[in-house]
């Protein structure tokens, strides 16, 4: 009796560790497919010319009724907005957005929130990014991801998610422009 309970002790045991040794080779896995799929974002973010863009950072309210009167940000009202004309500054933005999404974990909220939005105005192309750093949720316009996270919402464009390093940088560059920025 005693050895059969300690085989069976044994093969629980072995079990168990080949079930938690596949799904942590699954974590992995997909961790190393979410990080594909962002460095393929940046990378497209990154390729957008931005030498001859009109580049355009809003400070929007994340929620609440719209005003009659209120200029909109895909149904944001904004509170204020700067074209970034300096080569310089449109470096120093993009660059802390395209960090932003390589360094995401891939955790989002289950809201969305967004206080930042960023327009590229190209020619006759136009990419949107409504930016939520709260839920780590980026909305996009425009801007084709490709294979846009799934399942969590039913947005109006594609979403992909972002950390919250650029927020800081955002935020300076309201505060700079004395743009309103939204309550936290």
């Amino acid at each position: 009796m005693g050895r059969r309970l300690a085989g069976e002790t044994m093969n629980r045991f072995f079990s168990f560790v080949f079930v938690s040794c596949l799904l942590l080779q699954m974590v992995g896995c997909s961790e190393k497919v979410l990080n594909a799929n962002q460095n393929r974002i940046a990378e497209k973010v990154e390729n957008i010319d931005l030498s001859n863009s009109k580049v355009f950072l809003y400070s929007v309210q994340p929620h609440g009724p719209a005003q009659n009167g209120d200029t909109f940000f895909h149904e944001r009202s904004v509170l204020g907005l700067v074209e970034i004309t300096s080569a310089r500054e449109k470096a120093k933005l993009m660059s802390a957005f395209v960090k932003g999404i390589r360094k995401s974990d891939g955790h989002v909220g289950r809201c969305f929130n967004p206080r930042h939005g960023i327009r590229i105005v190209a020619g006759t192309t136009t990419n949107d990014f409504v930016i939520c750093f709260e839920c780590h949720w980026v909305l996009t316009f425009g801007f084709k991801v490709d294979n846009p996270v799934q399942g969590v919402w039913d947005p109006p464009g594609e979403v992909f998610p972002i950390n919250e390093s650029p927020s800081e940088v955002f935020n300076e560059f309201l505060d700079e422009y004395h743009i309103k920025k939204a309550d936290e």
